[in-house]
């Protein structure tokens, strides 16, 4: 059974509320644990330095892969602070993008300006 648009809106906000509560929780962790470690006082304006490390991954090693995550990680606590998706292709594009480019080549570029408008997949080049 199909999930009706405003349940969609719904699932979608709910998502976006969650990482939200996430968010704020993990900043108030690595802001104790970090000055914890720096033995420093912490106030809302105090800027805590922290160590980090960054690591990406395709979905496949020595293959064309079309998604990809990177990941931003807190040296001492562990946690993921931010992550990125990359993705080298999108299904729209490939479909939708290809037909009206065969069918309609006068109107593929309105039509790829206005879909990377709404959010192309696409967020990533091939180097």
């Amino acid at each position: 059974m199909p999930v009706n648009k405003s349940r969609r809106a719904q699932l979608a906000n709910a998502r976006r509320n969650r990482k939200i509560e996430v968010f704020h929780k993990t900043r108030q962790i690595l802001r104790e644990e970090n000055a914890k470690e720096q033995r420093i006082v912490v106030t809302p304006s105090t800027i805590v330095d922290i160590c980090v490390s960054y690591d990406k991954s395709w979905m496949t090693r020595g293959h064309t892969s079309y998604m990809g995550l990177g990941c931003v990680i807190d040296v001492l606590t562990g946690l993921v602070i931010d992550h990125h998706v990359m993705s080298t292709f999108c299904h729209a594009c490939a479909t939708t993008g290809a037909l009206i480019k065969s069918q309609q080549p006068q109107h593929f570029d309105a039509w790829m300006e206005e879909h990377k408008r709404q959010g192309c997949d696409k967020n990533f080049e091939d180097l």
